[in-house]
């Protein structure tokens, strides 16, 4: 099974763009227009749905490729990933593992030096030294690349993301790793302004009575 925490960690990165400008002498003049172009057509959204591929290559020349699906509004989410279903309300998080039938709550906390998948279109609000990367054409799209570099200590060195031209939606992620494991992720569906209910976020035991509730709130 692959890392559902570094899939928070870089995922986020890819689906939470509701950017408001900050430290923009930290950035390229180039590379913080584009951001700004990125954070306006996010901001427009209440809702986004997202279909996605996450490619893991290891420092020993190891590739997994997996797919998942996450829903988003506002600080809520819901995840569908490597076998599991993690629903967040903002209050709580529920992680359900279908096949043990067992679901975890916990307290959600944020913590500022993890990403979760809310922020994964807004992320470029945190610390970091943004840079052009330069042009790139692929599969016949034009694309702006921008080098993110962390300000703080993290444990990962830095994040690429590819942005279309077309659009201003970022279409790819990559996020290299100080072990040197780099994890990229691209959007291959993208809907938004869906309506979703808040109950939609929240894990529903009544509805589950067969599964067993670990309960590790405090």
């Amino acid at each position: 099974m692959l890392n559902v925490t570094r899939f928070f960690s870089a995922a986020s990165l890819l689906f939470s763009f509701t950017f408001i400008a900050q430290a923009q002498a930290q950035n390229d003049a180039q590379a913080q227009a584009i951001l700004n172009r990125v954070s306006r057509v996010y901001q427009t959204y209440s809702t986004i749905t997202s279909t996605f591929s996450l490619t893991t290559k290891n420092s020993n020349g190891g590739t997994t490729v997996s797919t998942g699906k996450i829903w988003m509004k506002g600080k809520m989410y819901k995840l569908d990933y490597a076998d599991q279903q993690i629903y967040c309300n903002g209050t709580y998080i529920w992680t359900y593992n279908e096949l043990d039938a067992e679901v975890t709550q916990e307290n959600f906390v944020y913590r500022s030096n993890n990403i979760t998948p809310n922020e994964i279109f807004t992320i470029y609000n945190r610390d970091f030294r943004s840079t052009y990367d330069g042009p790139l054409v692929r599969n016949g799209k034009n694309y702006d690349v921008v080098l993110m570099v962390p300000k703080k200590a993290t444990n990962y060195s830095w994040v690429k993301i590819e942005v279309d031209k077309s659009t201003n939606k970022v279409q790819r992620l990559i996020q290299r790793f100080k072990n040197g494991t780099e994890v990229t992720i691209e959007v291959t569906s993208f809907v938004t302004n869906q309506t979703l209910s808040d109950a939609f976020f929240k894990w529903n035991q009544a509805a589950h009575s067969d599964v067993d509730l670990v309960d590790l709130t405090h």
